[in-house]
């Protein structure tokens, strides 16, 4: 779908050149370069991807593997629940794909565009987003694996994942005019880097949580 593909274009320019940057760092650890790819079709974890071979190439353990991408990984279980309505008539194994694809990007797209009242067209748009954003980090993953040997790379590129959070959220902001969320996301880093500054990303995620449970069912979905 040409909607699909024109909503995809700013995530695939992100992720396009961060799944190279994974590629290549991936080979330089010495792990064999075929594990890459792979890792990023049936992981797809974007950061945690990162985090996961930084922590396996000084030699951690599973449990020190578990304990520092558990907490990194909840934000995921929030995002099926935003969509569960909106995913329940899929076919079941395309669900089960629907929710492994359901990263940042994907969520933040569709939480942004509006959904299509014809049900058969907007599981056709969502398959088409989620497919061509996960295609696009499953081949810079692959390129990335191969490009050390004909150029060196720029640096900075892992910056664009940030980047386009960043800009996510601003066009969410345009368009919903809603002040709330990023209050809300504001007060919890706030209070999060006063009662615990080492474990900032778990305690801020908390204080949000608890945040948007106090407010009124009324008005959560906008939160």
């Amino acid at each position: 779908m040409k909607m699909a593909l024109k909503h995809s274009l700013p995530a695939i320019c992100c992720y396009l050149p961060l799944g190279i940057v994974y590629g290549l760092i991936f080979t330089q650890h010495g792990f064999p370069w075929y594990y890459a790819p792979l890792y990023s079709a049936f992981i797809y974890a974007g950061a945690m991807q990162f985090l996961a071979l930084m922590i396996l190439a000084a030699g951690g353990s599973l449990l020190t593997l578990s304990l520092a991408l558990i907490p990194l990984a909840m934000r995921n279980i929030f995002y099926g629940m935003s969509f569960l309505e909106r995913f329940k008539n899929c076919h079941p194994l395309l669900r089960i794909y629907l929710a492994h694809g359901l990263v940042d990007a994907t969520y933040s797209i569709l939480l942004t565009n509006p959904q299509y009242e014809d049900e058969k067209k907007d599981i056709r748009y969502i398959t088409t987003l989620t497919v061509l954003i996960h295609a696009s980090w499953i081949v810079g993953t692959f390129l990335g694996t191969f490009i050390d040997s004909i150029c060196t790379l720029p640096a900075g590129l892992e910056f664009s994942l940030t980047a386009f959070f960043a800009a996510s959220a601003i066009e969410q902001i345009r368009k919903k005019k809603e002040l709330k969320p990023i209050l809300i996301a504001l007060a919890s880093i706030a209070i999060a880097l006063l009662i615990a500054p080492s474990h900032l990303f778990l305690a801020g995620m908390g204080i949000a949580a608890v945040a948007i449970m106090a407010i009124p069912s009324k008005e959560r979905s906008v939160a």
